[in-house]
């Protein structure tokens, strides 16, 4: 007889929990929100249906994640715009040689092909990922090319 009480206890606990254990099976993320409303409502039969039903649903919310490549015509990437050096030179005490000067020059004029190149690899990468159109990708490579 004591056998049969167990056994039905059991069973009674099983069958109460039964949201619950289902919610942990299923896999669902709000097994601690079923649990405490089997463990609160589940005497009464609409709590008992309302955490069961909720334990096999799935979560209805989702995450909508926008992501806006977009670059806006104001915050278009610029060129490097050339400038002359400025000859700030004293005409007293000037130990720089012309040599010296020309050096300067190819430095800086290389330095401005680099940047060149370094933005069209840019651009080149922002339209392969779709972030620009064919339209404004030819556009931005001939400013940069136009310098």
């Amino acid at each position: 007889m004591g056998e049969l009480i167990a056994t039905y206890f059991i069973v009674s606990l099983v069958i109460y929990f039964l949201p619950t254990i289902t919610a942990m099976l299923v896999g669902c993320d709000r097994k601690g929100s079923v649990f405490i409303m089997n463990l609160f409502l589940g005497w009464t039969f609409i709590g008992w249906v309302w955490a069961f039903i909720w334990a096999v649903s799935s979560n209805r919310e989702q995450q909508n994640i926008v992501i806006n490549n977009h670059i806006p015509a104001d915050k278009i990437i610029n060129p490097v715009k050339r400038q002359p050096i400025q000859n700030k030179f004293k005409s007293y005490g000037n130990t720089q040689t012309l040599s010296d000067h020309d050096s300067q020059l190819e430095n800086v004029d290389l330095k401005i092909h680099q940047d060149k190149i370094s933005q069209l690899k840019q651009m080149k990468q922002l339209f392969d990922d779709g972030v620009l159109t064919k339209k404004e990708f030819d556009q931005q490579k001939s400013k940069i090319l136009e310098v």
